[in-house]
């Protein structure tokens, strides 16, 4: 069918891609509707691409119909994913979620010696397209696809949930003055006397707060420590940004992906017995 997009509405949204080859668009506007997008107009889209769609009216009903006019934004850039050997100069990371479309062909001298079965995380240096292939380059080999402790990776990758500190990042980070001797700060109060705690798992390492309880005739007096971070993260420098980006630490089991770079989390805003840690 040829659409006349003229006398029809564009919509910038995200796109669901179905097994069959279909898709559906969500509009960022939350007041327009979904639209279907048949088969023909899904080439070379994936699952959550930022795209622009032509949006028209089904004949005779209420529902729309849709053509992606342009990707805007790729929602893969990494993908993590098992080595499988193809021929003798490609291997292949199969669509196993339906989410690509295709099946990512990763030329063998651009596999880092992968054999096959491994976990492997690739670089998309290829998009597909009518006359292109979707093309990836082996960044990482994880090891034996089958095992478990490589979970936690998949889901990180999967989910574009950011890990890494990079560039600027990790300049600031460098630049932290770790000496907290009380002559330094003499106009904050000093709370060492008090035997405050906290209240953490064993194996935790990041102690954002502590508190100090006792009763007193009028009731109970509570005194609560948080890590001062803002002594350290001004707004506007690099780390702020990054922490904005992230809005939160994410936790696995025994494991977790900071918000804060480690020698904040776990370091100098981590309220740590018998060391001095600036808190309000």
């Amino acid at each position: 069918m040829d659409i006349d997009l003229k006398k029809n509405r564009t919509q910038i949204g995200t796109v669901k891609r179905h097994p069959d080859g279909f898709g559906f668009f969500i509009p960022d506007d939350p007041t327009a509707p979904d639209v279907y997008i048949p088969k023909q107009y899904m080439n070379g889209v994936m699952t959550n691409d930022k795209v622009e769609v032509g949006v028209y009216p089904e004949p005779g009903g209420r529902r729309f119909r849709g053509e992606v006019l342009k990707i805007l934004e790729r929602a893969f850039i990494d993908v993590i994913g098992t080595y499988r050997d193809l021929n003798d100069q490609y291997g292949v990371i199969l669509d196993t979620n339906n989410n690509w479309g295709a099946n990512l062909s990763i030329p063998k001298k651009w596999a880092l010696d992968a054999k096959p079965n491994d976990l492997v995380v690739a670089h998309v240096v290829g998009y597909p397209t009518d006359k292109e292939p979707f093309l990836g380059k082996v960044t990482e080999v994880l090891g034996d696809g089958n095992d478990p402790l490589y979970d936690i990776k998949k889901v990180i990758i999967n989910h574009k949930i950011p890990h890494t500190f990079t560039g600027a990042i990790e300049k600031e980070s460098q630049e932290f003055d770790h000496d907290l001797n009380p002559e330094k700060f003499k106009n904050r109060r000093d709370l060492t006397k008090i035997p405050l705690i906290t209240i953490d798992g064993k194996t935790a390492k990041d102690f954002d707060d502590a508190i100090f309880v006792e009763q007193t005739p009028q009731g109970f007096h509570l005194i609560v420590a948080i890590a001062d971070v803002s002594h350290y993260v001004k707004i506007g420098s690099a780390i702020d940004t990054e922490a904005y980006e992230r809005g939160t630490s994410v936790y696995f089991p025994n494991f977790v992906v900071p918000m804060l770079p480690e020698v904040l989390s776990n370091e100098l805003c981590s309220l740590k017995p018998n060391v001095f840690r600036l808190c309000v």
